[in-house]
């Protein structure tokens, strides 16, 4: 379990967004890579500002070894996971021709979404209501990275 949420986790995330976006780079895409950036950076900018906004403490339950210093509400992991990989999911399922190849992705994206999230619950460092919400604040922030990203590819062709 612990392996699996560290999919939501800082380390796992920086290294997945700097590969695409090193990709971008290479490409001379250079605003889709900006977007992809702002949609990230944006998103653990909301995480830090919502949770000292809520102050929430953690579980009690946490298990002995672990050592948390930020508040509960919302989960970082949810939505960073869910901000980040939706974000890119939606940008891939753009590119894609077949539809089955967009429920794939689309799919897989949603999938690691919500194993990071139970896992942070499974593993008790997180209230589930932590992790709802960082789902939801998540996958609304993304969203509108998608569109960007499409009104800059329709502008380019």
């Amino acid at each position: 379990m612990r392996d699996f949420i560290s999919s939501g986790g800082t380390n796992i995330l920086v290294l997945v967004v700097a590969s695409v976006a090193i990709y971008y780079l290479i490409q001379g895409n250079y605003k889709e890579m900006a977007v992809l950036l702002v949609a990230v950076i944006g998103a653990y900018v909301l995480s830090y500002f919502f949770k000292g906004l809520f102050n929430r403490p953690r579980p009690e339950f946490i298990p002995a070894g672990d050592y948390m210093y930020s508040a509960s509400f919302p989960s970082g992991h949810a939505l960073l996971a869910a901000a980040t990989y939706l974000t890119l999911g939606g940008i891939v399922i753009q590119l894609l021709p077949r539809n089955r190849l967009k429920a794939y992705v689309l799919f897989l994206t949603i999938f690691v979404v919500i194993l990071v999230g139970f896992t942070s619950a499974y593993l008790g460092v997180h209230w589930p209501t932590d992790v709802l919400a960082g789902w939801i604040i998540g996958s609304v922030w993304a969203i509108p990275w998608w569109q960007i990203v499409r009104c800059l590819r329709q502008r380019s062709m």
